[in-house]
C-alpha cells in the first residue's frame, strides 16, 4: 500500500513539472509593482485578508543575519547589495500606503507558497553576479484539504501537490534602479485532473533619479490565475480564469520635512467562464500623497484618489456599473518607542454610478498598523483597513470590506520558529442584501536545515458565516513542505 501511495504521488509530481515546463514557466520573467497604488505585491492576497507569502519584514529592535559576499572583493565604485536592497524594500514600504487600484481576488491554491517565513530564518544577500543580485525562491509541498469544493452541500476531501516558485533581480546601481520578478504557481490534485490549475505573475519596474531626493517610477505586471471559492464573487459551478494587466508611472519626492508622491495606474481585469462577462472592467486611478514630518519619529499624511471604473457589459438587471470613485484620508505615523511603531489613517470614500438606478453609495475608510518588538526574537502584528469598491456581487453596487489581521512569530531557537495568525472579514454588499463574514486562524512550524533550506508545516481553518446560506461553508487545511531560498 505505501509503494502504490508513492508511485501515484511521483506520477502526480512528474505530471505537474511537465506542465511547468510545457508552458514555459521556467523562463519567464517578471515584475513587482513600486508604486503600491498599482503595485500591492505580486504574490497577492494568498488567502482571506490578503497578506503578501512574500511580505516577509524584519522584527523591530534586530538585526539582519550577516551573509556572506561572494568571494570576490567590492571595489569601491560598487556598493553592497544587501545596502541596496534594504534600502529598496524600505523606499517601496514608504509608499505602500498609497491605495491599489484594484481589489485583490483570492487566488486558487495560494496555500501552495506554505506559511509565512518568520524573519530571521531567509537569506537576505540573494546571488550576486556583477550588477545583478537574483533572489530566488521555491517551495514544493502538499495540502491536504476537506474541502475542496469551498461548498459544505458537496464536501470532498484532495491533496493537492503543488510548487510555487519565485524570481527577483535588482540592478547594483548608486542611481537608478530596474528590477523584475516572477511567481508561479502550480497545483495538481491526486483525485480529478480537472482541478489542476497554473498561475501566474511576470513583471517589470524601474526607477530613475533626478536627484537625490526625486525620482520618477514606472512598472508593467501581468497575471493569469484561477479564482479561489473563498471569492465572493466566485461562481458555485464555475472557476473562473483571471487575466489582469497593470501599468503605472509616478513622481516620488522624498525630503527632509516632506515627502510628496504623485502615481497614475491603469487596471485592467478579464474575466472567463459562464456569467463573466459584466466583470470585464478597466480601471483608471490618480492618486497622490504629501507627508509633513513633525520630528525624527512623527510624520501625518493626506491622500486623495480619484478613480474611473469601466465596465465591459452590463449586469442581470440591465444596470450600467460604469462609475466614479473619489476618496481621502488623513493620517499619522509615529515610532513610539524604539521596539513600537504606529501608523493610521481616516477618510472618506464615495463612489458615483452613471446608471440612476444604481444608489450613490459612500463610506468612512481608514486603515490601522501597530507592530512591537517584544525582544529579538518574538513580534507582534496588528492591522485594520476598511475600504469600499465597486463589486458585482448579488447585483449589489458596492461593498464595504472591514479587515482586522493579527500575526504573532516567535524565533526558538536559530532553527526553530512558530507563528499564529487569526483574520476576520467582514464584507457588506450595500444594494444587495448580504453581509458575509470571514474568520481565518492558522498555526505553523518551520525548521531550518541549512542558511537556505526550510521546512514548512501548517494547519488553516476558514469559516464563513452569511445571510445568504448556500454561501456558507468551513474549510480545514494541513500544509507540509520544503522551501529553497537565496
Amino acid at each position: 500500500m505505501q509503494m502504490d501511495n508513492f508511485v501515484v504521488c511521483s506520477k502526480a509530481l512528474l505530471k505537474l513539472l511537465g506542465q511547468c515546463l510545457a508552458k514555459g514557466t521556467v523562463c519567464t520573467l517578471s515584475g513587482v509593482i513600486i508604486l503600491s497604488a498599482a503595485f500591492p505585491g505580486l504574490a497577492q492576497d494568498v488567502r482571506p485578508g490578503g497578506e503578501d507569502p512574500q511580505g516577509v519584514e524584519a522584527p523591530l529592535g534586530a538585526e539582519e543575519p550577516e551573509e556572506e559576499l561572494p568571494t570576490d572583493e567590492i571595489e569601491d565604485d560598487e556598493l553592497d547589495p544587501r545596502t541596496i536592497l534594504r534600502e529598496e524594500r524600505e523606499r517601496r514600504e514608504r509608499i505602500e500606503n498609497l491605495s491599489r487600484a484594484q481589489p485583490n481576488i483570492p487566488q486558487e491554491g495560494a496555500v501552495l507558497a506554505g506559511p509565512n517565513v518568520p524573519p530571521g530564518l531567509l537569506p537576505t544577500g540573494g546571488l550576486r553576479y556583477g550588477r545583478l543580485v537574483f533572489s530566488p525562491r521555491a517551495t514544493v509541498g502538499a495540502v491536504l484539504t476537506d474541502n475542496a469544493n469551498g461548498d459544505d452541500d458537496n464536501r470532498e476531501d484532495e491533496v493537492i501537490l503543488g510548487l510555487n516558485t519565485s524570481v527577483r533581480a535588482d540592478t547594483l546601481l548608486p542611481r537608478h534602479a530596474l528590477g523584475a520578478q516572477v511567481n508561479v504557481t502550480a497545483g495538481s490534485t491526486l483525485e480529478d485532473t480537472e482541478d489542476d490549475f497554473l498561475n501566474w505573475e511576470a513583471g517589470v519596474d524601474g526607477r530613475f533619479d533626478l536627484t537625490r531626493q526625486s525620482s520618477l517610477n514606472a512598472a508593467v505586471n501581468g497575471s493569469l490565475f484561477r479564482e479561489a471559492d473563498t471569492s465572493a464573487e466566485a461562481e458555485d459551478d464555475d472557476d473562473a480564469e483571471v487575466s489582469n494587466i497593470a501599468a503605472s508611472t509616478g513622481y516620488v519626492f522624498d525630503g527632509r520635512v516632506w515627502d510628496f508622491s504623485l502615481a497614475g495606474i491603469t487596471d485592467f481585469e478579464e474575466f472567463s467562464g459562464d456569467d463573466t462577462d459584466e466583470r470585464d472592467n478597466v480601471s483608471y486611478t490618480l492618486i497622490s500623497r504629501l507627508a509633513y514630518r513633525l520630528g525624527d519619529r512623527t510624520s501625518i499624511f493626506v491622500s486623495p484618489q480619484y478613480t474611473l471604473n469601466e465596465f465591459d457589459g452590463i449586469g442581470d438587471e440591465g444596470q450600467d456599473r460604469d462609475s466614479t470613485e473619489l476618496t481621502g484620508v488623513v493620517g499619522m505615523d509615529v515610532q513610539l518607542r524604539p521596539r513600537l511603531t504606529l501608523g493610521g489613517s481616516v477618510g472618506y470614500s464615495q463612489a458615483f454610478f452613471e446608471d440612476p438606478d444604481l444608489e450613490e453609495n459612500g463610506a468612512v475608510v481608514g486603515a490601522l498598523d501597530a507592530r512591537y518588538a517584544y525582544d529579538a526574537r518574538t513580534t507582534f502584528q496588528l492591522s485594520a483597513n476598511r475600504e469600499i469598491d465597486v463589486t458585482t456581487v448579488d447585483e449589489a453596487a458596492t461593498e464595504t470590506s472591514t479587515v482586522v489581521n493579527t500575526r504573532a512569530t516567535r524565533l526558538l531557537t536559530p532553527k526553530h520558529a512558530v507563528s499564529a495568525q487569526a483574520i476576520y472579514a467582514n464584507n457588506d454588499f450595500d444594494d444587495g442584501d448580504r453581509v458575509d463574514h470571514d474568520i481565518t486562524g492558522a498555526l505553523a512550524y518551520f525548521f531550518r536545515f541549512d542558511q537556505n533550506l526550510i521546512f514548512n508545516l501548517g494547519y488553516q481553518y476558514f469559516t464563513r458565516f452569511s445571510d445568504e446560506d448556500n454561501e456558507e461553508f468551513d474549510e480545514n487545511q494541513v500544509f507540509i513542505g520544503l522551501t529553497v531560498a537565496y
